[in-house]
């Protein structure tokens, strides 16, 4: 992988020229005039509803197609690619369960690379469910069927990443190694910050914008946000909230790039009026219930915990209430953990989440579960064999840090604290309140 970054780098010399820069001085970034117009349109529910509307219609009339012609292969990839797109809107999973039903019917409709595309689909639905072994079998599939395999190959890549296979990733980075190709560059991106290399990730993906920056306009918004968000991760807050606003001057409706301004309030600026206020926003306008967790820890930083606890039982009844068990299972472990009578439960979770993929993530949610139930050994044989030294992601740093302290490695423990404080914006005021308590 080393000469690929060598490459890279000199390929982007041209076009961009990232460099580290350190955290900005606290001083406000987030000004309510930058923002207050796209606020104001997301919560006017007739633009939303709009947007929403018209996929309605563009449904009802493929619907209609199928009623008056038969039910067959081009209907049905029309009505899922719709439904998948009423999902970027509404954030109302039946919108991608009920797509995967259209994508599997034309994918049994037809052959070859058709059906091969209608696969890469599902494949792409499953990654949105947190259903990435399905999602892994579909792309190996598409790749089987397919004439041009990097596509597929690509797919397989998204899903694999998911599931904790890095060796066969890295393959499939060296295999497919395309520079001029947007969707490797992203995938690269990707691999690099995986890897802890930063630099080389934005570098990667600044490329990856550059090729679709004058056209493919769902590629391009998309790819700002993602460079937004590493440029927070980068200490470059400020380059983050433009690009964010950007996003937003493109696209009203991105809620991702709300949130990234609601996180800049809370984490950066410490205006918890104006976080809470975003969030409240967000959350009126989509299904999905996250907002109700990025609100609890907001409550959380102000030491407010009945309210902190207000936000997660409204989170939990949602998750209940939809269904989204299996795509929210991490946090409610982690909110379960919080509870000496529901710790058992949280590791049948934590083990259930391991089974399906062998991450640092999920292998840092066992040892927490074990931790949490006084299982010191097995807690220790976690971390060393599976997460300490395999990623370098903020949080993960944080509970290793926190779990070595507990178990009386003090000096690893402090270090890896350290380390990850100097994330701070990244992990927010909450967790960094509690790094400050035990170094």
């Amino acid at each position: 992988m080393k000469h690929l970054l060598t490459i890279i780098i000199l390929v982007s010399i041209g076009t961009s020229c990232t460099v580290s820069e350190p955290i900005e001085t606290i001083s406000s970034i987030t000004q309510l005039s930058d923002y207050q117009s796209f606020v104001n349109k997301i919560n006017n529910t007739g633009y939303l509803d709009s947007l929403k509307n018209r996929k309605v219609d563009e449904i009802t009339f493929w619907d209609n197609q199928v009623v008056q012609k038969g039910d067959v292969f081009l209907y049905n990839e029309k009505i899922g690619k719709l439904l998948a797109e009423k999902f970027e809107i509404t954030g109302d999973i039946n919108d991608i369960r009920l797509s995967n039903k259209h994508f599997l019917k034309a994918a049994k409709q037809t052959s070859g690379n058709y059906k091969s595309s209608m696969l890469l689909s599902l494949s792409s639905n499953h990654i949105k469910l947190h259903q990435f072994e399905k999602a892994k079998q579909r792309s190996t599939e598409a790749y089987h069927l397919a004439h041009n395999k990097t596509g597929p190959a690509l797919m397989v890549y998204d899903a694999i990443l998911e599931l904790g296979d890095y060796d066969y990733a890295q393959q499939i980075m060296e295999q497919y190694s395309d520079l001029n190709s947007f969707d490797y560059l992203v995938r690269f991106g990707k691999y690099m910050d995986h890897t802890g290399d930063l630099d080389a990730a934005i570098i990667a993906t600044e490329s990856a914008y550059e090729k679709v920056k004058l056209s493919q306009k769902s590629n391009r918004n998309w790819i700002l946000t993602h460079l937004a968000d590493m440029y927070g991760h980068d200490g470059r807050i400020q380059k983050s909230y433009e690009t964010y606003l950007e996003v937003l001057r493109k696209n009203p409706s991105n809620l991702h790039a709300l949130k990234g301004i609601a996180w800049i309030a809370f984490s950066h600026d410490r205006d918890y009026n104006a976080a809470y206020k975003i969030l409240n926003v967000i959350k009126q306008s989509t299904s999905l219930p996250d907002a109700y967790l990025w609100m609890a820890e907001v409550a959380e930083a102000e030491n407010k915990m009945n309210k902190k606890q207000e936000y997660i039982r409204a989170f939990k009844r949602e998750v209940t209430h939809q269904n989204l068990n299996d795509l929210y299972s991490i946090y409610i472990a982690d909110l379960l953990l919080e509870n000496k009578s529901s710790r058992d439960q949280a590791l049948h979770i934590a083990e259930i989440e391991n089974k399906k993929r062998k991450t640092p993530e999920t292998f840092t949610l066992l040892a927490k579960a074990h931790n949490a139930l006084g299982h010191r050994d097995i807690t220790l044989q976690i971390l060393e064999k599976h997460v300490i030294g395999y990623s370098f992601e903020p949080s993960i740093l944080f509970h290793c840090g926190m779990m070595l302290l507990e178990n009386g490695d003090e000096k690893r423990g402090k270090r890896m604290l350290e380390d990850a404080k100097e994330a701070a914006f990244e992990l927010g005021p909450a967790v960094m309140q509690k790094i400050e308590s035990m170094i």
